[in-house]
């Protein structure tokens, strides 16, 4: 199955790099990228390669630092992340979220443009429904109004 990444490194909200599920053309603008070494290393991302920073100045690309705890994941995502690496990117690895967990964060959040992003998702034919469904279930801290709203977008499109 392809892949969906939403950013470098890990994602719940950006544009994609290079994504074919873009909702416009060209790079991403920004991206997610987790801090794997503890909760104070995200605001370390945020002043070296946030908005604004020399970073953004540099190369037009700005870096979201975020935690474990920013974005409702389901149970299980690390072990299916997905390696994304190219000639570019030489020795670095990012590492992107697999296609049904990224959709389930895009959900969690319930921004409208989140939900035109898993359609495209849909559209694009990288969602199985009956492992969507088994991911929403592995998903905890999501209440019942989000849930409620992702059966809604599920049964009849509805966006929220």
């Amino acid at each position: 199955m392809p892949t969906a990444c939403d950013a470098t490194v890990l994602t719940s909200r950006s544009r994609g790099v290079s994504s074919p599920l873009s909702a416009a053309p060209g790079p991403a603008r920004a991206g997610d990228l987790l801090a794997t070494a503890g909760e104070e290393k995200s605001d370390q991302i945020d002043g070296v390669a946030g908005e604004m920073s020399r970073f953004y100045e540099s190369f037009g690309f700005y870096g979201h630092g975020v935690s474990v705890t920013t974005a409702l994941v389901p149970d299980g995502w690390r072990e299916r992340l997905v390696p994304l690496s190219s000639p570019a990117t030489g020795a670095a690895r990012g590492w992107c979220l697999e296609p049904h967990d990224l959709a389930v964060s895009k959900f969690v959040r319930g921004d409208p443009k989140d939900y035109r992003f898993a359609d495209a998702l849909v559209r694009a034919g990288y969602l199985d429904p009956g492992v969507l469904v088994d991911r929403l279930a592995s998903t905890r801290g999501i209440d019942d109004a989000t849930r409620a709203r992702i059966a809604r977008w599920r049964r009849d499109g509805s966006r929220g």
